[in-house]
């Protein structure tokens, strides 16, 4: 079921449950607001990056990718996760914050720290990545021990115990809001009101004329709101050791199995047969899915069956994937993020300088 666009029946059946869930999330946002709940503040400013919408925006590509451009402005950012789907692994317990890396080093495992936390203390050279469900105390531990002054908060637009200085919405430019529904008759995670809470919104996956198309409906809520749009870009393919790194162009004509386990996987086909990529069999896994035997031996049939010339997979799932234990090629489709305008550095460096300037 594609949950942005779930089948009528089943948003009909679940609409008494989407209103208690909206009414829920309002209340919680309000409480926060109201400063029952405590929101808590580090030392240094923050920069969150969320959605209102169950996955599919690309929160972690575009983490990495401010995380690296505010570095090359010369901030020393962190980068601050939730380390979803991590276990109690390799002596790390869940409940102590988790240093994936320091920017030079990884510490863990992806089983321990979580797929996306992995993959971004893997590709981020100079970047720590710390996790903990409560990123108040991450970010504490970061003060403390680490040279950083900056902190990105990935996927905290929901996050409200953390303060933080420039909130950045993500939304799918072909969808913003999918259906407009709650959880679990829609995908959001709160009422569409929410986005009054942010500072921008960056619609990704679509073209720069879908900012006039959505304009009006973040209107509604926030007049005047900074909106920015991009995509994401497939830029060259890794393999399972990531030393190896060969042309996207290299896909042209090949015959594939596909596999991910993403929040919207459809997604990642429709960029492989882009590519001009023959599909011969596309496997689809939960989203954050860890990959045992039954997942692997599902995807070595599929090998037998249908002798593709490479499979194919994400980064995220990559890291999951020691070595190759498959018959066929095995390699990650690397994305970039592209923007379609200027002003998005600067807007969020003028909202730090704010907080810096005591303001």
């Amino acid at each position: 079921m594609n949950i942005h666009h779930p089948p009528r029946f089943w948003s009909k059946v679940a609409l008494p449950l989407a209103g208690l869930y909206g009414a829920v999330a309002r209340l919680r946002a309000r409480l926060y607001v109201e400063a029952i709940f405590k929101t808590r503040r580090l030392d240094s400013p923050v920069v969150s990056i969320g959605n209102l919408t169950v996955g599919g925006t690309g929160k972690t590509p575009t983490a990495m990718c401010l995380a690296s451009r505010l570095a090359g402005k010369g901030w020393r950012p962190a980068i601050l996760s939730r380390g979803y789907g991590r276990r109690s692994l390799d002596g790390f317990p869940r409940r102590q914050v988790l240093l994936v890396s320091d920017g030079s080093k990884l510490y863990c495992s992806p089983a321990a720290a979580g797929d996306e936390p992995y993959l971004m203390g893997l590709k981020l050279a100079g970047i720590p990545v710390l996790c903990h469900h409560r990123r108040y105390l991450a970010g504490r531990w970061a003060e403390d021990h680490l040279p950083a002054n900056l902190f990105v908060l990935d996927d905290g637009f929901q996050h409200l115990g953390l303060h933080r200085d420039f909130n950045l919405l993500l939304m799918d430019g072909a969808a913003p809001l999918g259906n407009g529904l709650a959880l679990p008759a829609g995908p959001l995670r709160e009422p569409a009101r929410a986005i009054r809470r942010a500072d921008a919104v960056l619609l990704t996956r679509c073209a720069e004329s879908d900012r006039e198309r959505v304009q009006p409906l973040l209107d509604r809520w926030s007049p005047r709101l900074p909106v920015f749009t991009s995509h994401f870009t497939p830029s060259r393919l890794i393999g399972p050791e990531w030393s190896d790194r060969r042309p996207i162009t290299d896909l042209a004509g090949q015959k594939a199995v596909a596999f991910c386990g993403l929040a919207r996987p459809e997604q990642f086909f429709h960029m492989l047969e882009d590519l001009k990529v023959r599909l011969a069999e596309r496997i689809v896994f939960e989203d954050h899915q860890a990959y045992g035997p039954g997942e692997l031996k599902q995807i070595e049939s599929a090998c037998r069956s249908r002798a593709p010339d490479i499979l194919l997979t994400t980064e995220k799932d990559l890291v999951k994937l020691a070595g190759n234990p498959f018959q066929a090629p095995l390699l990650a489709v690397e994305i970039s993020l592209d923007f379609h305008q200027d002003g998005l550095l600067e807007l969020i460096e003028a909202k730090l300088a704010t907080r810096l300037s005591g303001k």
